[in-house]
């Protein structure tokens, strides 16, 4: 397809949107303009019977989707269990086009980050920001070679042990059933540590969360939020953009509200939390 500088929207809406695999997930239903910005927000998307999500509908940033060279589909590369936690709604309920707070746990949900943040104008795709990233890959190496160092340590001694109390034989069997044990809990040491980097970095890119404030941590996939906020909606907030990070299988909400109460509103403007 020749680079083009300009596509017609009534082009775009409609058009069947793909994994990498080149597997049909479903189309697009409609594009979302936010006014205030002059750009797409999110593109509208519904998804086939045979993904099994009925009839909702998924906002997704317009970064998320990549133009397929014939121009005749979108690329997604998502996986299905992001999908299924995704923020979704129905064609009846649509959720506010520039309420910031659902749109926030949209971007965060999908990696990136909003557009009409300090940050984020101007950007294109960036999955947070690049520093975030390399912050997040530091913290995830540092552990797992904090941890393997460890483990080592651990098997050398219990080698030298071993062979001189059992033998070469018996020691050559028990070492192979213990590196088996080490290696799977390093493995889940580190994606634990990577899904802990990824949840501070998602609330410290929402502006309506203290995250100085919230501790997080992450226990084979389950992710616990702990600290002060001052209100009942800053504490839902958090809990959404940390549902709606990649890794994460739940979240215990135990943060403590130091403030006044939150009123009704603060769950206004919103279609299906994200699952």
């Amino acid at each position: 397809m020749k680079n083009l500088l300009t596509l017609s929207t009534t082009k775009l809406i409609g058009l069947r949107v793909c994994n990498r695999k080149g597997e049909d997930l479903g189309k697009v239903e409609d594009l979302m303009l936010d006014p205030e910005y002059n750009r797409v927000a999110y593109a509208v998307l519904s998804f086939d019977a045979t993904m099994g999500f009925g009839s909702e509908l998924f906002a997704v940033p317009m970064d998320a989707l990549t133009l397929a060279s014939d121009g005749n589909s979108f690329v997604l590369n998502v996986d299905k269990r992001m999908l299924e936690r995704a923020p979704s709604f129905s064609r009846s309920h649509p959720p506010d086009t520039v309420d910031r707070r659902w749109s926030a746990s949209t971007y965060a949900h999908y990696g990136y980050e909003p557009y009409w943040e300090p940050d984020g104008l101007g950007a294109t795709a960036g999955v947070y920001t690049a520093e975030a990233e390399r912050a997040a890959s530091a913290t995830s190496k540092s552990g797992r070679l904090a941890a393997s160092a460890g483990v080592l340590l651990l098997l050398l001694a219990g080698f030298v042990y071993m062979v001189y109390t059992r033998g070469w034989p018996s020691t050559r069997d028990r070492i192979a059933t213990t590196a088996h044990a080490a290696i799977t809990s390093v493995e889940e040491t580190s994606k634990d540590a990577a899904t802990t980097a990824r949840v501070k970095t998602a609330l410290a890119l929402s502006k309506s969360v203290l995250a100085f404030d919230i501790n997080v941590d992450t226990r084979q996939g389950v992710v616990t939020l702990r600290g002060q906020v001052p209100s009942e909606e800053m504490k839902l907030v958090a809990e959404r953009v940390a549902q709606g990070v990649e890794g994460v299988l739940s979240v215990e909400n135990s943060l403590t509200v130091t403030g006044a109460h939150s009123t009704s509103s603060s769950r206004s403007g919103a279609g299906t939390s994200p699952r």
